[in-house]
């Protein structure tokens, strides 16, 4: 089943994020039942869970292209107060210690998402090194619309 992307309230980004999204994504929501439903756990939303889908989508990604790392940072780094760390850490860096650790901690917690999630933008100007950027700016894309969008 396939739905067509929408973005409500949203004026400028969204052009933007969708050249990296197909013409119609996969429903992420499954019809069940009213009683599953209710017993869910709390924060078992099946936006949460394509959220955690695509986290892993991400991290297999950024080992396809050879971005991953296998060394954490220096502490120092990872105490930047700068917007996605500029001044301490490469992108990728902190998309692998920052950006999906804390994400994967909300998650794990059913504590509440960020109301905006913007990274697209700045990485689609830091990943132009790449030969092919799309996967990794297709992935980024999706989360931003979806953290967004689950709150």
């Amino acid at each position: 089943m396939l739905i067509r992307p929408t973005w409500p309230g949203c004026a400028n980004c969204c052009r933007v994020k969708a050249r990296y999204l197909p013409t119609a994504v996969p429903a992420i929501a499954p019809a069940f039942s009213i009683s599953w439903h209710r017993n869910r756990p709390v924060g078992m939303t099946p936006e949460r869970n394509y959220i955690r889908t695509l986290l892993e989508d991400l991290k297999t990604e950024l080992h396809d292209q050879g971005l991953w790392s296998d060394e954490p940072p220096p502490v120092e780094a990872l105490d930047s107060t700068e917007p996605f760390a500029v001044d301490q850490l490469r992108l990728e860096q902190w998309l692998q210690h920052v950006f999906i650790g804390r994400l994967e901690a909300i998650l794990d917690h059913s504590a509440p998402l960020p109301e905006r999630c913007e990274v697209l933008p700045y990485a689609e100007q830091q990943l132009t090194h790449l030969d092919r950027p799309e996967p990794l700016l297709r992935i980024i894309g999706k989360l931003d619309i979806m953290v967004s969008r689950a709150v």
